[in-house]
């Protein structure tokens, strides 16, 4: 099944606090937390097992395995998302699809390893695996609940085609009160040109393009409905009326408005295509909020506030330039006298949030916030800002705990497609906690860094050729030895891995995949992110950019 989606047309409003999720076609990428390196890329997001070959039906692909190393299998469907998602550097070489899945089998060797470490039974690799189940059980169940069921009748479509062939023009006068703006349009009633109150707003923080858009009717009316009413009764070239508006008034104008044409049918077919999904997003977007506040309040779900406060303490110390911190003097709101901040471990099962179903602790929400620290931002201009930014923060962790819980309940967690793909991030979390502890048995001594320095002095040199003198730059030769010292553990691990595990590529299959990049010099680099859902992360996981290096 493929997953349903829309083209961005323009920009849309932001994730609601509690939205079930914006989901859609194309990858949004940015960072990951945790263990994965950042991954990139723009594109048509779809059903794992619904990826092409010019050879194989596409029904076999999830079942044939393009390598095998020891008892695990690398299937065609886990390669072809991972190579679409994963980083550029191997599409710019020769051979480019053998010479990631030679990548892709390292990734895997090291992570059989850790598996007989029980590195997938350590507590961090455990919360993001759990979090990103969640997170597919749950957009599993927004497809079959929600999505798979809005329907955008062929008129309401039409008539947003009609909309948005619709080009406009407009230049506004603005000001925050009533008494600034009847005194402009009182200007204008003495003949005074719009032009000249118009110009007239600009300084150093408002400028021609802070009161001046181009837009489309339909892009006007649903991202301002009230000001594309106005613009419908206003004639062209001519001043509206003072508009009110919840964050002040305006004067419109509309300077110019055309009507373009389509050409093709082709043309007609894809920009109807374009605003169906648009609209089919909007309105499932609603259901979405309708759900998730519903599932809140049909859960009584209420914050209890001596936790939040003790929470409040904690977060602060974690984010708060100290000075800030002992200036907001938070600890004051602490009821407990026995409540110790460097012992926050003791007040883990404090209970924080309330609800009819389950409860969640103050052990709960920071398992939850580690894994999505680097993504949230507080509002940090004053002790109350904080403490209601920080409200929210706890509510989107009940929104997602509440999301993960009912798709468990009702087995989406259980789905092939969502079982399949937990076991490729569970394969990738574990080699990136191997990789972790290879890095942590590295141990130099300064003896050994002295020794690096002088056996790389070119490395170490000045505009003119000198040597830069050891005491000078020892931090940044200890970072490079520490690099050195690391790569050689981690190619003895591998080559040792390779005489280990009898590894086999099957050639015809993967030479019969067809992929969006490959063997292209000037392929670019475009980092990719899934931020809608329950967690921020890469739509599928993917191989590291470090082994570039390698090259």
């Amino acid at each position: 099944m493929k997953f349903p989606g829309y083209i961005h047309l323009f920009c849309l409003r932001t994730l609601a606090p509690l939205r079930l999720f914006n989901f859609h076609r194309k990858g949004i990428k940015t960072i990951i937390v945790l263990f994965l390196l950042p991954q990139i890329y723009f594109a048509v997001q779809q059903d794992s097992s619904e990826v092409t070959s010019n050879k194989i039906p596409l029904i076999n692909l999830s079942g044939l395995a393009v390598a095998e190393l020891g008892n695990k299998k690398i299937y065609a469907d886990e390669f072809l998302n991972s190579y679409e998602f994963g980083p550029a550097f191997v599409k710019r070489e020769n051979n480019s699809k053998k010479r990631f899945l030679e990548f892709m089998i390292y990734e895997k060797m090291l992570a059989l390893e850790g598996y007989k470490k029980n590195l997938d039974k350590s507590p961090d690799v455990q919360l993001y695996l759990n979090d990103i189940v969640d997170d597919l059980a749950s957009e599993q169940m927004y497809r079959e609940t929600i999505w798979d069921k809005v329907i955008i009748d062929s008129e309401t479509v039409s008539k947003a085609v009609e909309k948005e062939l619709i080009e406009l023009e407009i230049s506004w006068i603005y000001k925050p009160t009533k008494s600034e703006i009847e005194e402009q349009y009182y200007s204008l009633k003495k003949r005074i040109p719009f032009d000249s109150l118009f110009y007239g707003q600009f300084n150093d923080s408002v400028t021609y393009d802070s009161r001046h858009m181009k837009s489309t009717r339909f892009k006007l009316e649903k991202t301002n409905p009230t000001l594309a009413v106005i613009i419908d009764s206003v004639k062209i070239g001519s001043p509206s009326l003072p508009i009110k508006t919840v964050d002040g008034w305006y004067i419109v104008r509309v300077d110019n408005l055309w009507k373009n044409l389509i050409s093709t049918e082709t043309q007609n077919n894809e920009l109807r295509y374009s605003l169906e999904e648009y609209l089919r997003k909007q309105k499932a977007d609603s259901l979405s909020d309708a759900f998730v506040n519903k599932l809140i309040l049909d859960n009584q779900s209420t914050i209890v506030r001596t936790t939040f406060n003790k929470l409040a303490v904690y977060v602060g110390k974690k984010i708060l330039p100290p000075a800030k911190f002992d200036e907001w003097n938070l600890v004051i709101n602490i009821q407990d006298k026995n409540f110790n901040l460097s012992k926050i471990e003791n007040s883990y099962q404090d209970l924080l949030v309330r609800t009819n179903s389950v409860g969640f602790t103050i052990k709960d929400f920071i398992g939850w916030y580690t894994n999505r620290e680097p993504y949230i931002r507080f509002n940090l201009i004053s002790p109350q800002a904080f403490y209601n930014s920080l409200q929210s923060v706890v509510w989107r962790m009940v929104r997602d705990k509440l999301l993960g819980n009912i798709a468990k309940e009702k087995g989406y967690n259980k789905k092939p497609e969502i079982e399949k793909q937990k076991l490729w991030w569970k394969d990738k979390l574990v080699y990136s906690k191997m990789k972790l502890e290879i890095a942590g048995s590295v141990k130099l001594s300064d003896e050994q860094v002295k020794k690096y320095y002088n056996e790389n002095l070119k490395k170490y040199v000045d505009e003119n050729g000198r040597a830069k003198q050891f005491d000078d730059i020892k931090k940044d030769v200890w970072n490079d030895y520490y690099v050195y010292a690391y790569t050689k553990k981690v190619v003895n691990k591998i080559l040792s891995l390779k005489e280990k595990y009898h590894i086999k590529i099957n050639d015809e299959a993967l030479n019969s995949l067809i992929v969006l990049d490959e063997n292209n010099p000037r392929t670019i680099e475009i980092y990719s992110l899934k931020k809608s859902g329950t967690i921020v992360r890469p739509v599928y996981p993917s191989i590291d950019y470090e082994w570039q290096f390698w090259n």
